[in-house]
This record gives C-alpha cells, sequence and structure tokens, in this order.
C-alpha cells in the first residue's frame, strides 16, 4: 500500500522484535521448572549469542556458575566466537539447575535464542554436532551457508525436516532437544527410533526440498520484520506477536493461492490483509486484478499504483472507522 509516512522514535524499536509471545515475568518460574526438571541426562543450555547483549550472557553466567563455552570452537565457524552459539553447561541440582534457567530465560526471552540439550555426551562430541549442524551444503550449490540452527524460529522446520540418517547424527548425541516455542509452551523433539546409520558428512547436507521448506519457514518473520520497520502500527502488543506470526503464515498462503508470488507483492498483500481484512481480495473492483496476478501478466506490486479511485475508496471503507482517511 501506499506508505509515506515516517515512523516514530517509539516506532523505530519495534524494528528489534520477535513475532513470540512475551510472557509475564510470572509465568517464567513455572517454566523454568519444566525445563529444568525434563529427563535424567545432563542438562545444557544452547545459546545464540548473536540475539542477545553477548556481554550480559558473560556475566549472568559467572554470577551463576555456569561455564560457557563457544560451539563453534576449533571448527570453520570459530571466528564466530562469543557471538556464535554458546553451550552453557548446567547444574546437577535441580534446584540449583532450575534457578540458573530463570535467569537465562529472563535474560533472553522472548527473543529466540534458547533451546536446551539433554545429553550424556561430553562437550566435545556436542561441539561436534553444532559445528555439523552450523554449516549446510545445498545441494547444486558450490560453498556451504552457515546454518542458524540454534535460532528457535529455524530449529524446529530443520529437525522436522531432518533425513533418517541426518536424525540419527542427531540422536547419537542428543537424546533430547526442547525450546520455548512462539507461543510461550515448552515443546520436546526425540529423534524417532528406526536403526537409521547415522550421517558421516562433516557438514550437513541439504536436498534442494530441505532447503526450499528452510526457506518458506522464515518467510513469515522476514514479513514481521518489514512490518516492523515500515509499518509498525500494524504490529501488535509483544504478549501476542506469536499470534500475529501465525495470522501472517495464513495470509501469505492465500496469497499463495493468488500466485502472487515476489516478496514485494507479498508483502504489500500482507498490509493490505491487515489493514482492510483478510477477505479485502473478494472485491468485485479486484478481479481483474487477480486474474492477471494468476495468469503471470503482471505482479500485484506495479498493478496497485493503477488501480482507480473507486478501489482506494472501498479499500479505505473496508478499514475500522476510527483509522479511515489515513489509508497508508
Amino acid at each position: 500500500m501506499r506508505h509515506s509516512r515516517h515512523c516514530s522514535k517509539e516506532e523505530a524499536t519495534l524494528s528489534s522484535c520477535h513475532a513470540n509471545n512475551a510472557l509475564p515475568s510470572a509465568a517464567l518460574p513455572a517454566l523454568a521448572a519444566a525445563i529444568a526438571g525434563d529427563g535424567d541426562l545432563a542438562c545444557w543450555a544452547l545459546l545464540d549469542a548473536a540475539l542477545v547483549d553477548a556481554g550480559r550472557v558473560q556475566a549472568v553466567c559467572a554470577r551463576h556458575g555456569m561455564q560457557v563455552t563457544a560451539a563453534y570452537a576449533g571448527s570453520e565457524l570459530d571466528a564466530y566466537g562469543d557471538v556464535g552459539v554458546l553451550l552453557l553447561s548446567l547444574a546437577g541440582s535441580e534446584v540449583h539447575r532450575t534457578a540458573q534457567v530463570l535467569q537465562l530465560l529472563e535474560l533472553a526471552m522472548p527473543a529466540p535464542a534458547l533451546s536446551w540439550l539433554y545429553s550424556n555426551a561430553d562437550v566435545g562430541q556436542l561441539q561436534r554436532l553444532c559445528a555439523y549442524l552450523g554449516m549446510a551444503r545445498v545441494a547444486e550449490r558450490g560453498q556451504p551457508i552457515h546454518c542458524r540452527f540454534a535460532d528457535t524460529r529455524v530449529l524446529p522446520v530443520l529437525l522436522a525436516e531432518l533425513s533418517a540418517t541426518q536424525v540419527a547424527r542427531v540422536s547419537g548425541c542428543v537424546a533430547q532437544w526442547g525450546w520455548v516455542d512462539r507461543n510461550g509452551q515448552y515443546v520436546q523433539w526425540r529423534g524417532a527410533p528406526g536403526g537409521a546409520v547415522a550421517d558421516t558428512h562433516e557438514h550437513l547436507h541439504l536436498s534442494v526440498a530441505q532447503f526450499r521448506a528452510l526457506r518458506a519457514a522464515a518467510e513469515p518473520d522476514a514479513i514481521f520484520m518489514m512490518l516492523c520497520e515500515q509499518t509498525p502500527s500494524l504490529v501488535p502488543e509483544a504478549r501476542v506477536r506469536g499470534d500475529f506470526h501465525a495470522r501472517i503464515t495464513q495470509i501469505l498462503q492465500t496469497a499463495s493461492r493468488f500466485n502472487v508470488q515476489d516478496l514485494k507483492s507479498r508483502l504489500q498483500f500482507v498490509v493490505l490483509s491487515l489493514s482492510c481484512g483478510e477477505d479485502f481480495h473478494t472485491l468485485p473492483e479486484l478481479h481483474s486484478t487477480w486474474e492477471g496476478v494468476r495468469a503471470g501478466e503482471f505482479l500485484l506490486v506495479d498493478k496497485m499504483p493503477l488501480w482507480g479511485n473507486a478501489v482506494w475508496e472501498r479499500l479505505e471503507y473496508r478499514r475500522p472507522e476510527e483509522e479511515r482517511g489515513v489509508l497508508p
């Protein structure tokens, strides 16, 4: 849509927000207890330090007795150092471990930076697993790419897309992997038993289908960040942003049904849906637009400036009454 206004200073701070429901501080102790008491194996926190204040991480860990190990040390990703992926050893005592987990939750949430490994593997084995997951070779591409597996926006999709041999590689080192999902619920992954031989590649090898699945899953977050930066008035308060992510995902599925494929047009489809109702596309005046987009004759983003006043007036009328007259 035709956005011309500038963000206020307060709105600009949304550019660092995340599409996860922000939990009230009162909910964190119960969540910490669930994480710390889950399983009989040793528990490690895995932290994507690029998503949090790295200095605060070091201070909190030192204060609460957590040893910090760079997960990529000695690998091709070693240069990330303290702002890469970190392994944090947690206490054997459940009471002490719960206190440590609570401190980490307070430090990181709602950023998608934390997950929890339950494993009897030593730190060297965990580092080798992180190096394996952190570099990915995509079929038909030359150079490997950095895979942000420790980012919990990526992790659930990645684990779901792994092949049987890749699952065997992970579950041979980690019995259980947990994280807090977008709705603030603690969820766990366990490798399905199947007797597959573990993958022996140095790095993760992704098929084209696996890579496309990861890219598709990342799109709603990309759109969310664009909304934060360009149209922050459409972004709801922090406590419901995980729900908002689900809404964006549904809108993008509708856009795909209309063959709206390019990123700029998909962003505008989301903005129109949020501003004018998710059924805005049913307007009779837009019938010819969808016919042309479906046929590949033009892009939505190129057609929108050609819409006449009648179309914009109908869209304006669909907006909440208090917002009419300020159509972006």
